[in-house]
């Protein structure tokens, strides 16, 4: 038995086998976070674009809910039926910023009202994101077990247009 037990022959495939598996979730890992917030980055452009339309009453701006997905969608990264599919909306008129502020962290619900000139307007937006790698949602807010939500979240007084 002394003759087996000194072998070291296949010793590195033995580590390799412990060690890869570890080592390719991180990668996997890493680049699922950095997707992650490409995602969300594009996600917070794109509603800040769009919720500038509104601000400047400009003549293309979004007149609907389903619209102002339409016009985020197009920005997004996915289709535009599968977009609509994971995308909530609420676009809302407020009296003051402090009232905005009160109702930010409700959950969006594809309310539209653009207010005119000089109205205080809240936009939110929440993306549904898959995740392939469940561990690394518990950092993020979930929606299921592999699925995190993104927000963006703007606030603004409508200009002054005529």
């Amino acid at each position: 038995m002394r003759p087996v037990m000194r072998d070291e022959r296949g010793a590195a495939a033995v580590e390799m086998a412990l060690v890869l598996p570890v080592l390719i979730g991180l990668i996997m890992g890493t680049v699922e976070i950095g997707l992650v917030g490409l995602v969300s980055n594009n996600l917070d452009n794109t509603t800040q674009a769009v919720a500038r339309k509104i601000r400047t009453g400009e003549a293309d701006a979004p007149a609907s809910a389903t619209d102002f997905k339409t016009a985020i969608c197009a920005g997004m990264f996915e289709t535009q039926t599968a977009c609509n599919a994971k995308l909530a909306v609420s676009v809302r008129k407020f009296a003051s910023f402090a009232a905005a502020q009160a109702a930010a962290g409700d959950a969006p619900d594809n309310s539209f009202d653009a207010g005119t000139a000089g109205d205080v307007i809240l936009v939110k937006a929440t993306y549904q994101w898959p995740f392939f790698m469940p561990f690394f949602t518990l950092t993020y807010q979930q929606s299921g077990p592999t699925t995190v939500v993104l927000d963006s979240r703007t606030t603004f007084k409508n200009e002054p247009y005529t």
